[in-house]
């Protein structure tokens, strides 16, 4: 049964789209054609990629044209890429899912993860094209540095002499998701801290002063704004990412009765490594959907997912081994087994087929890296869901082009259910069914075009060609 809330939002979506397609757009739509000179026209512009069949994109579409009737009078374009129609724009701007959003503001460029709502849009807009941070002077500085209850925050001194650290720091701030930021050239406000500095400051411990300010700013920040043990808030996750420490989520039921217990033990894991790693607790019904995304299961609890930077300089993540039991006391051991390189790593996989040999080749979690990262063959991937209808559609179509190249050995057609196996979290899977093409010795790219026998037939045969 619809419950009312839902009936309202479902009725003002429909006025918004009616609204949208029964007046002028203020969205600018940008071709290949004429990407170059409407970015340079407008240096301050958010960009929606998309694909016209997505649904994410028909949700978004009404938000969109709100923000963008906002905005319409203001220095900041609002605008849109149709991905189908202008490949070389979605290939140069590594757009893998749609919608991708892209705020240019000069040189830099930030792309958008939060909530897909025009009022969260355009509060996102307004810090991002107004100045890196705020100037603080006698009045503002104590309230400011005194609003750490939710974040740290972090603040600059700079005297007239340190025009190079600033520009370290603006960087810093400009890229800053989360953190308040401010800056203070008053030398009359900078006390005991010598300039050029930043302090970090914090409730979870006194004030941090980082003394060099160069392009390492960001990650010296990430270090001092993160206690070692505390309960996940989702807008800190990209700070726990920047930081140089590798880091943990520790996810187990919070109805459990031994949640005191349960603490308890991982406080004391957290103690045996202090300053080398971090740890970040949450509720597995809260984020056990999004632990299956980075390799585990998401159905065996307690458990434990870890980011760390492997030997490419890579942000790489490992999940606890699910084969193993996980005794919570003793995760220090497992830990330090990140740390060294030494963990014995675990993908949710379903079991490799004994037998792979129809037309369309089936992947699974364990043979991911084998047949699609590690490639030695041009590859098409489906990535579906079994409940899906559209997937469910495809399927005469996909196997009747893997027929059709069955004698090819310049490619293979495949298929992953990325419900039951790990997926890499860097490619985007939104929806169902996404389809991205493998090259050998390439980037990925995302397909986009029709999805009938002939669309994927002239794909895949233009890219055998070029």
């Amino acid at each position: 049964m619809w419950k009312a809330s839902s009936l309202f939002v479902v009725v003002a979506v429909f006025v918004a789209v009616f609204a949208a397609q029964a007046t002028a757009s203020d969205v600018v739509v940008i071709t290949d054609d004429t990407w170059e000179q409407v970015l340079s026209e407008n240096p301050v512009a958010l960009v929606e990629f998309y694909a016209p069949w997505c649904g994410h994109c028909k949700t978004l579409a009404p938000e969109y044209e709100i923000l963008a009737t906002e905005f319409k009078d203001e220095d900041v374009l609002i605008a849109k890429v149709d991905c189908t129609e202008n490949e070389a724009i979605a290939q140069a701007q590594g757009v893998r899912g749609f919608p991708t959003l892209k705020f240019f503001k000069g040189d830099a460029v930030f792309e958008y993860q939060g909530e897909r709502t025009a009022a969260a849009l355009s509060a996102w807009i307004r810090k991002r094209s107004g100045p890196p941070a705020v100037t603080l002077t006698s009045e503002t500085f104590e309230e400011f540095t005194a609003a750490v209850e939710s974040n740290p925050v972090v603040v600059g001194f700079f005297g007239d002499e340190h025009a190079e650290e600033l520009v370290h720091f603006n960087k810093f701030a400009e890229a800053e998701e989360t953190l308040a930021v401010g800056v203070v050239t008053d030398s009359a406000l900078f006390g005991e801290v010598t300039a050029p500095a930043v302090k970090v400051f914090r409730s979870f411990a006194d004030a941090a002063l980082i003394e060099t300010v160069n392009e390492e700013l960001a990650n010296h920040v990430a270090s001092y704004s993160l206690p070692d043990l505390t309960e996940l808030d989702p807008s800190a996750f990209p700070r726990y990412i920047a930081a140089p420490q590798p880091f943990a989520l520790f996810a187990f039921p919070y109805d459990s009765e031994d949640k005191d217990a349960i603490l308890a033990d991982l406080e004391q894991a957290a103690k045996e490594t202090s300053g080398t790693f971090r740890w970040v607790y949450g509720d597995s019904a809260q984020f056990g959907s999004a632990l299956a995304r980075f390799g585990a299961s998401g159905e065996v609890f307690p458990t434990a997912l870890a980011w760390y930077t492997d030997a490419k300089g890579e942000i790489a993540v490992v999940a606890f081994n699910e084969e193993d039991t996980l005794v919570v006391s003793e995760l220090g051991r497992w830990a330090k087994s990140v740390i060294d390189g030494t963990v014995k790593p675990f993908r949710k996989s379903e079991a490799i087929p004994e037998s792979n040999d129809e037309a369309v080749k089936v992947i699974v979690g364990k043979t991911f890296d084998e047949l699609v990262t590690n490639r030695q063959t041009n590859i098409l991937v489906e990535f579906y869901a079994p409940w899906c209808g559209h997937c469910k559609s495809l399927a005469p179509i996909y196997d009747e082009l893997a027929e059709a190249f069955a004698g090819n050995d310049q490619v293979i057609i495949a298929k992953i259910d990325a419900t039951a196996n790990y997926v890499p979290p860097e490619l985007g899977i939104a929806g169902f069914p996404t389809l991205i093409w493998f090259p050998v010795g390439g980037e990925p790219v995302n397909y986009s075009e029709g999805r009938d026998l002939d669309s994927f037939k002239s794909f895949i045969e233009a890219r055998l060609s070029g």
